[in-house]
C-alpha cells in the first residue's frame, strides 16, 4: 500500500486524473451490475410467485367442476343397475355370469386409468418446482391442485371405456 501511495505522489496530475477516472468508471460498473442483478433477481422471484399464484388460483377455480365430475362418476358407478344387480345376486345361488363378465371387463378397462394417476408429467413437475416459492397455505392448495390434475388426467380414459 505504501508503494501505491508513493507512486501516486510522484505521478503527474494528468496520470492521477486518468487513474481516478478509471477507478470511478470501474466502481460505477460494479455498482451498476450489482443493482441490475439485485433488481433482476427480485423481479424474477416476483414473477415466479405471480405465475404460481395464478396457476393455483386457476386450478382452484376448476376444483368445483372436478368435484362435481367425481361425484357424478361415483353416483353413476354406485347406482348403475348392472353393478347393483350383480351385487344383489352375489348372495343368491344363481349368479348371472354376464353381469360378472361386464364388471370384470369394466375393471380391466379402468386399470390403465389407475396406473396413469401415479405418473408425473410436465405440469406436475412445474407445480412441484413452484412449491418452494409458495406459503404453507398455498402449498396445501397446490397439493389439492395436483390431485385434481390427476383426476383430470383419468377422466378422458374413463370416457373412452364408456363410464361417462
Amino acid at each position: 500500500m505504501k508503494k501505491i501511495i508513493k507512486y501516486w505522489k510522484k505521478s503527474k496530475i494528468r496520470t492521477q486524473i486518468i487513474f481516478t477516472y478509471i477507478l470511478i468508471l470501474l466502481l460505477s460498473f460494479v455498482m451498476t451490475f450489482s443493482m441490475i442483478w439485485a433488481v433482476n433477481n427480485k423481479y424474477t422471484k416476483e414473477e415466479i410467485g405471480k405465475a404460481g399464484v395464478q396457476t393455483v388460483s386457476a386450478l382452484h377455480g376448476n376444483l368445483a367442476l372436478v368435484f362435481e365430475n367425481v361425484t357424478q362418476l361415483s353416483t353413476y358407478i354406485y347406482f348403475d343397475d348392472i353393478v347393483q344387480d350383480s351385487l344383489r345376486q352375489i348372495n343368491s345361488a344363481n349368479i348371472d355370469l354376464n353381469y360378472q363378465k361386464n364388471i370384470t371387463k369394466s375393471l380391466f378397462k379402468i386399470l390403465p386409468a389407475v396406473k396413469s394417476i401415479g405418473s408425473e408429467d410436465n405440469t406436475t413437475r412445474l407445480l412441484n418446482a413452484l412449491r418452494p416459492f409458495l406459503s404453507c397455505e398455498k402449498q396445501e392448495k397446490l397439493d389439492k391442485a395436483e390431485k385434481m390434475l390427476k383426476l383430470f388426467k383419468i377422466l378422458p380414459l374413463l370416457k373412452d371405456i364408456n363410464i361417462f
